[in-house]
């Protein structure tokens, strides 16, 4: 997390191993952009977690668990496939071949919001 960021969690229980819920629609990778699931775990003292993730969280999960292997215990993903990594194929692609994410294909390009509600 960059320097300023403040980022709101609810810590809830105790004694057992962590868990961390990653929200999806109507929240995006925008609001995500300043920050770590990595450095977010590091400052709280978690060495290793459970993620679920929904939707656009699902997508994030699945990333940190493929990226991070040695700190995700177990990941579920609700409403997102799995993508294999894949460094040859544009990520792009994988979603446009799916038509139920045609919704976060129209999120990926910035839009006069007020413009668009005219249309």
């Amino acid at each position: 997390m960059e320097p300023g960021v403040r980022t709101h969690y609810v810590q809830m229980g105790c004694g057992g191993p962590p868990v961390l819920l990653c929200h999806g629609f109507p929240e995006s990778w925008y609001s995500w952009r300043y920050q770590d699931l990595i450095t977010f775990l590091d400052k709280l003292a978690i060495p290793q977690v459970t993620l679920v993730g929904h939707d656009w969280g699902g997508a994030l999960v699945w990333i940190m668990a493929q990226y991070y292997p040695e700190r995700v215990r177990a990941v579920a993903s609700l409403n997102t496939p799995l993508f294999p990594l894949d460094p040859t194929t544009d990520p792009m692609l994988k979603l446009k071949a799916i038509p139920i994410f045609d919704y976060q294909i129209y999120f990926q390009e910035p839009v006069d919001s007020q413009a668009d509600q005219e249309d």
